[in-house]
């Protein structure tokens, strides 16, 4: 499985999106948003729990990334 930093990726998007350079990366930042959202909702919780989440509610977010 291919490990990164999500925060460094996001940068870049974000840099596109600001400058008003790609519509895609707009985008990607929108639902980017929602990864943050589950990792503040899980923040203190066990492993087990933050796993889940990730699997359950973040994959999904991952997943459509691949169609933008």
């Amino acid at each position: 499985m291919l490990a990164g930093c999500w925060s460094h990726l996001r940068r870049r998007f974000y840099e596109l999106h600001v400058s008003g350079a790609s519509h895609v990366a707009t985008r990607t930042v929108e639902r980017m948003r929602d990864l943050w959202i589950v990792e503040d909702e899980i923040r203190g919780q066990t492993p087990e729990l933050r796993r889940a989440a990730r699997q359950g509610r973040s994959l999904l977010v991952v997943n459509e990334l691949y169609t933008l």
